[in-house]
């Protein structure tokens, strides 16, 4: 396996150069190559871990649910943008709301990257 942000190869379970656990790759079962495609996402039931891709399809699909109404809410702002701009930029947002809420933003993302490798092991 291979790691994504960094490209190391080792096996499931070890640490990569970034200081990443190596996990294997789910497949998503979803594509979504602009804001206009999240309609056409599949209506994916939630198993309560009996099915972690399932499971983690329907995070994803909560997501880009999401990242569409963000982009829908700033008109004429993001018609010929790429997905990854409209996730940065709502990322960004959210670090400015963290700043209004006085809650650290780093932790969160650190949180979040946790909570991302335990759910595609089926942890969470």
């Amino acid at each position: 396996m291979k790691c994504d942000y960094c490209g190391t190869k080792g096996t499931e379970g070890e640490l990569c150069r970034c200081g990443r656990v190596l996990l294997p790759s789910f497949p998503a079962n979803i594509t979504v190559e602009s804001v206009e495609s999240v309609k056409d996402l599949p209506d994916v039931k939630w198993t309560g871990g009996r099915d972690i891709q399932a499971d983690n399809n329907v995070r994803a699909i909560r997501a880009a649910r999401v990242m569409a109404h963000y982009a829908e809410i700033q008109p004429g702002e993001y018609t010929d943008e790429s997905v990854d701009t409209i996730l940065s930029d709502l990322m960004s947002d959210i670090a400015h709301l963290c700043d209004v809420l006085e809650t650290d933003f780093d932790y969160l993302v650190g949180r979040a990257v946790e909570n991302h490798e335990a759910e595609l092991k089926g942890v969470l």
